[in-house]
Order: structure tokens, then sequence, then C-alpha cells
């Protein structure tokens, strides 16, 4: 098996990130698309085009590993894995984003209105990063730093939402932060339920949820301020406690046994 080894100055991939969360644990296993989902929504372990070439290849391992601590398994990155444990893999966030809401009945039963939305943010060279629609809206986030530089960001945004306006009505909510589950979406569910809750009893709003397409990841808009309180308090639920499930042990090369005692 093909393999390339990178060298950061972490244990691998954690269950969060470290500045927010004191007790994040080392995660043993990821598939490709969840090493893509985490480092596209803010883990800063690996590039989102770090896992371009073993995407590709479907044949090659990615290995992260802790220079200063060589002794330590890390992580191993690959085609696929064993997910019939795995719950809640890792919680990300990613600032300072900003969320668009665009409203129109003339959305209802027409052809070719998300079409013309979605070409708007075209001729504007703006990359969307989350979506949700409904029959008469979509919600939609936005990192305006990927877009244009700080002194641009007021000015282009403005433009932007003149150009939205012509065909909808468009609500604009900066200093919002996306939180992203990479999880096992085959269980939403129970996901969700221990989700809701925990925010529910922290007093945070979900101002839009997406799941789309990805069946690894399922990403919350919340308030900026609100988001790290709220990082803290779901690796708490997922993380920090007694397993549901115990996998059978296996090795994953390293000695190390595959699906950590943080998948619960």
């Amino acid at each position: 098996m093909l393999f390339v080894q990178v060298w950061k100055d972490v244990d691998g991939v954690l269950t969060s990130d470290p500045r927010i969360v004191s007790n994040t644990i080392p995660v043993t296993e990821l598939t490709y698309e969840e090493a893509t989902e985490l480092a596209f929504f803010g883990a800063q372990v690996l590039h989102p085009l770090a896992m371009q070439p073993a995407i590709r290849s479907q044949a090659m391992d990615v290995r992260v590993k802790n220079s200063y601590n060589r002794q330590a398994s890390g992580t191993i990155i690959s085609k696929a894995r064993d997910m019939s444990c795995s719950l809640v893999t890792s919680i990300v966030l990613k600032n300072n984003v900003t969320l668009v809401d665009i409203v129109s009945s003339r959305m209802l039963g027409q052809f070719g209105f998300l079409a013309n939305v979605f070409d708007v943010f075209r001729s504007q060279q703006v990359s969307v990063d989350v979506v949700a629609s409904s029959e008469v809206s979509i919600s939609l986030s936005l990192d305006p730093k990927k877009s244009w530089s700080d002194g641009e960001v007021g000015e282009e945004l403005n433009h932007l939402i003149f150009e939205l306006e012509k065909i909808s009505s468009v609500r604009v909510r900066s200093g919002m932060a996306i939180l992203s589950l990479i999880c096992n979406v085959e269980r939403t569910s129970e996901i969700l339920l221990r989700t809701f809750k925990v925010l529910l009893e922290e007093g945070i709003n979900v101002s839009m949820m997406s799941q789309g397409a990805s069946k690894v990841n399922i990403s919350l808009v919340v308030d900026g301020d609100e988001g790290q309180r709220a990082v803290r308090a779901l690796h708490k639920e997922f993380f920090e406690g007694p397993q549901s499930c115990l996998p059978s042990a296996s090795s994953n090369g390293n000695g190390a046994t595959a699906q950590a005692a943080s998948r619960r």
C-alpha cells in the first residue's frame, strides 16, 4: 500500500480545535471525504487541496504524525473505513461567515430561479460554502475574505445584495459561524437529537442547517459569539464520557486501535 506521511505539531487529526477544547482526542482513522470536509470547514492540520493526490489515486493512505511526539500513533486517512461504530468523528468551527437569506414567491414552481440566483454569485465571483433551500427561499453562507480583501468586503457585499434584490428579497447577517459535525449521517436522527438537546440547554439558536449530499457532514450556522461555546458543549456530549459502542480491536499498522475511543 502506498502512503504519504505528513508531519505536524499535533498527534494527528483531533476531535476538535485544541485552542477551543482543552481535552481533544486524536482520531485514529478517517476517510478521504471526512478529511476533505474537515479541512474545508476549518481544521488546520490539512489544507483542503492536500487530499487531492490521494483521492485521485484511490489507493494511497495519508498518515498524519506528530514530529514532536513520534510515538503517537497519529491518524491514517484512507479511501474507506469501518463506520459501524462511528457517530461523531470531529467538530470544527469556521468563523467570520456571512449568512444570506434570499426569499421570493417567484421561486414557487418556476424553472431556472436557482440558476438565476447562482448566476449572480458567479458573475460576482463569490464562492458559496453551505446551502439550504425551501419552496420560496434559499439560505446560504459565504466567507467574504475568500472572495475579497478586507478593504473591499463592505462595498462588494453591498453590490452583491443590490444584484440579488433585482430578483428577490435579501437579508444579510454577518459575524456568523459554521459549526460542522463530521459524522456518520446514517445515524442523523440520533446525532441531531443529541445536538439540538445540547444547544437548547445552552440557549444557542441555529440559524441554518445543511446536510446536503455529503455523507459525512452536518453543518449548523450559529451566531459567531456563541460558536466556541457550542463546540465545547457538543464535544462534551459526544466525546467526554462512556462509549455506547465498543468496536472490535484492530491494528492500523502503527499499533493503534482502529476506531478511537472518541467515537461515542
